[in-house]
């Protein structure tokens, strides 16, 4: 019995050792017959990228792979044909952000088949930075300035390009730059309203833009100033002149107020009226004290424009006195002049008057020796005849300005008329003048033609006159009272 029995069992056991055994032999079999896909590693990367997808680690043990086959599943569960969806090396381009799944099927010579999927996770993708500035408002003819400035967030910069009003102005190509700074300039020639845009791209070619609007007008009256002569030093006691050329370069006529400041204190302002692209030539005139010597800043301003200088006023050195009264009447006196009516003539009669610290007469100007004109109020220029008529009739002025040039250059004998202290008694005096230097101070004048007590009243002052004394005056003309000297 239990040899049967064992050896029935024996039988059992080996027929089902044999059965076992060859039940495993028929699976190892199959499994090696097949292929082996591979898909590669998970990826990931920014969106707008291209996907590089390789099969080539796919593998056939028993054969050769014929067939590859891809297939592509969008984050939006959407199927997305690769470049070639059948080759062991595609590509695709994600376009959105989330998780792609890719999938490769291969298949051997012996019609076995296999998979392998990998996934793609695709981010958002940064662009550059952009940022335009410039001046929001020009006017009509202005050349303005704008800066483009960018930085790259993902992928070096590789161009800017710049509008205007919708058409292309200007453009620039970069190499690996990972920022910029680049500037265009625009001129407006109409009024209006204007768009100014740049665009700037990386090397992906995504783009980021950014631009303003700009208001473009009419340019409005604006009146410069420029100090184009200051007297410099001059001697306490005498009048400091600060000419200035006053320009409206705007558009438009206007008027405007234009004064001359000392130190921040106001010296003097007259009121100027100009068209556009005129000017007019304004001189202003301080008279100086002992007190004022030293160094001082002018300031002529404008409602537009200023311009500032400096000019000195100078106390006198040493004791040198004018050698001659005619000599002394040039260094001190100011210009007088009187314009009248004679019958059916113009006349003037010119002089030069002392000022109050200098105890001197007046002395008259003989047109025949100097330069003498007369300037109407409409600009007409007029020479002064020898006997002191205006070539103008009695009727066609009112206003204007007498012009002397008074000739007392070195080597030039002058003979002017003078007048005594008192009134219509005449002399003579032959001055030879040589460009004096001197100094006004409490000592007597005792050179020959002046009295003993003739005495130049202010503190010590160095002066220096050119070889011609330019003057003019303002004036009126006189209707009823005639002659005034």
């Amino acid at each position: 019995m239990w040899t049967k029995a064992g050896i029935g069992i024996l039988v059992v056991v080996v027929g089902l050792g044999t059965i076992l055994a060859g039940g495993v032999g028929a699976v190892s079999s199959v499994a090696e017959s097949r292929p082996l896909a591979d898909a590669g590693l998970d990826q990931t990367t920014t969106e707008g990228s291209t996907v590089y997808l390789d099969a080539g680690g796919s593998t056939a043990p028993d054969g050769r792979i014929t067939e590859y086959k891809w297939r592509i599943e969008t984050p939006a569960g959407k199927t997305l044909q690769p470049k070639c969806s059948t080759c062991i090396t595609t590509s695709f381009v994600a376009n959105t952000t989330g998780t792609y799944e890719v999938t490769v099927s291969v298949t051997d010579n012996t019609n076995q088949t296999d998979s392998d999927t990998l996934h793609v996770e695709v981010e958002a993708y940064k662009p550059p930075e952009l940022s335009v500035s410039g001046p929001s408002e020009v006017v009509v003819g202005e050349t303005a300035t704008y800066t483009a400035e960018a930085t790259a967030t993902e992928e070096p910069l590789s161009s800017l390009l710049w509008r205007h009003d919708g058409a292309h102005h200007d453009d620039a190509s970069f190499s690996g730059s990972r920022s910029i700074h680049e500037e265009t300039t625009l001129t407006f020639t109409e009024p209006g309203v204007y768009p100014v845009n740049a665009t700037v791209a990386d090397e992906l070619g995504y783009q980021a833009s950014d631009g303003m609007t700009v208001r473009v007008t009419k340019p409005k009256p604006h009146f410069t100033v420029d100090i184009t002569n200051i007297d410099t030093p001059v001697p306490a006691g005498d009048s400091l002149t600060v000419t200035t050329n006053i320009e409206n370069v705007g558009d438009g006529a206007a008027t405007q107020n234009v004064s001359l400041m000392r130190d921040g204190t106001p010296v003097n302002s007259t009121v100027v009226s100009l068209a556009s692209e005129t000017e007019e030539t304004v001189e202003f005139r301080w008279k100086t004290t002992s007190g004022d010597v030293g160094t001082h800043e002018f300031v002529a301003r404008t409602a537009n424009d200023s311009d500032s200088q400096e000019a000195s006023v100078e106390s006198l050195a040493g004791a040198q006195v004018c050698s001659k009264k005619i000599d002394c009447a040039f260094m001190f006196s100011e210009l007088d002049a009187n314009v009248y009516v004679d019958g059916e003539q113009m006349k003037t009669e010119i002089a030069l008057e002392a000022p109050g610290d200098v105890n001197l007469e007046n002395i008259a100007i003989a047109p025949e020796e100097h330069n003498v004109e007369f300037v109407a109020e409409d600009g007409t220029v007029y020479d002064v005849r020898d006997d002191g008529t205006i070539p103008v009739g009695p009727n066609q002025i009112n206003n204007g300005q007498v012009k002397v040039e008074l000739e007392h250059s070195k080597g030039k004998t002058v003979g002017p008329s003078w007048y005594g202290a008192e009134r219509g008694q005449k002399k003579k005096a032959e001055a030879e003048i040589n460009n004096p230097t001197f100094t006004r101070n409490r000592k007597k004048i005792t050179t020959p033609g002046i009295s003993e007590d003739t005495a130049l009243k202010s503190q010590d002052h160095v002066y220096k006159k050119s070889p011609h004394s330019l003057r003019s005056l303002e004036v009126s003309v006189n209707r009823s009272s005639g002659r005034a000297y």
